[in-house]
């Protein structure tokens, strides 16, 4: 197995996705989450990893690397289950940042001024005249 400290970014490009993937395949997580967020490509990998880790602990911290490289149905779900969940409350703001559309639905249940922040980037326009209002 191989650890995340002699993962070499300077190997050339097949050498660093041989590594990724025997990470991907490893037992650590956390560090697969950290060296594979950082590697273009390998999101069979990528996906692999995040999964393993929902399936242990949505609420993980481990997860917030790979959460920019899942697919939107997958982070639509995954905010739809931690909104309003306060164990979850750094998922649901990571989501927002890379996904601000999946947790728009749930505007009203979040009270964490850096969600609400994320999910109005690319928002439509109708959420103008409001927020002007409360300005």
């Amino acid at each position: 197995m191989i650890m995340a400290s002699t993962f070499d970014f300077t190997a050339p490009h097949d050498e660093r996705e041989r590594q990724a993937r025997r990470l991907a395949e490893g037992s650590d997580d956390a560090a697969a989450a950290r060296v594979l967020s950082l590697c273009p490509g390998l999101a069979a990998e990528k996906v692999k990893v995040a999964e393993r880790i929902m399936a242990r602990d949505p609420a993980s911290a481990d997860l917030l690397p790979l959460i920019r490289h899942l697919d939107a149905a997958r982070l639509a779900r995954l905010a739809a289950e931690s909104v309003g969940k306060p164990e979850r409350a750094n998922l649901v703001l990571e989501i927002a940042r890379h996904a601000p559309a999946s947790v728009r639905p749930y505007v009203k249940q979040i009270r964490d001024e850096r969600v609400l922040a994320a999910a109005r980037a690319e928002a439509p326009d109708d959420w103008i005249a409001p927020l002007l209002d409360a300005y």
